[in-house]
């Protein structure tokens, strides 16, 4: 869903979206922000799941560290690999407004492409800080905002769970 929903605002323009807002299609895909909710819920859900069931006694911090550092991993290197590929992407493409969308993501994802890595694209303020005219419309991969938003979630998912279940544990 978050694919079709990218690709569509990739591939129409402004006039061909007013024209079809009646269609069932367009109905579904204004919603997209809805089922990226939904996605989270069960990525929280079974990150939960998987957390309590590993941790028969109580949970250790290497363990959390150590589960921490297989997903960033596992993250890591696709969005490598979707960097790599948004790097080489202006040499195969043309067309008359193929510069106007390919120029500003190109060349911030020379400049900007470690702060993916760091997963706060998501983050105004924080892009901010790294150059101001870095916004979210305008960042290296800037369709992997949820990803940043999932590493996060799963970051302080450890404490609120022992939180959570801190009278189960004692």
């Amino acid at each position: 869903m978050v694919i079709l929903i990218h690709c569509y605002g990739l591939i129409t323009n402004i006039g061909n979206r007013l024209e079809s807002l009646d269609g069932y299609l367009i109905k579904f895909i204004n919603h997209g922000p809805m089922f990226v909710n939904v996605f989270i819920m069960i990525s929280g859900f079974l990150c939960a799941l998987t957390f309590l069931s590993t941790t028969t006694q109580s949970p250790t911090i290497t363990g959390i560290i150590s589960r921490l550092f297989q997903r960033y991993i596992r993250f890591t290197l696709s969005l490598l690999a979707a960097i790599g590929v948004r790097i080489v992407y202006e040499l195969v493409g043309s067309g008359p407004q193929w510069y106007q969308y390919v120029d500003k993501m190109h060349e911030s994802c020379h400049q900007f492409w470690w702060f993916n890595l760091l997963y706060m694209q998501n983050n105004q303020a924080i892009s901010q800080l790294v150059d101001k005219d870095l916004t979210v419309f305008n960042m290296c991969q800037g369709e992997t905002w949820s990803l940043a938003v999932d590493m996060q979630l799963f970051i302080i998912s450890p404490l609120l769970i022992l939180l959570l279940t801190y009278n189960d544990i004692r």
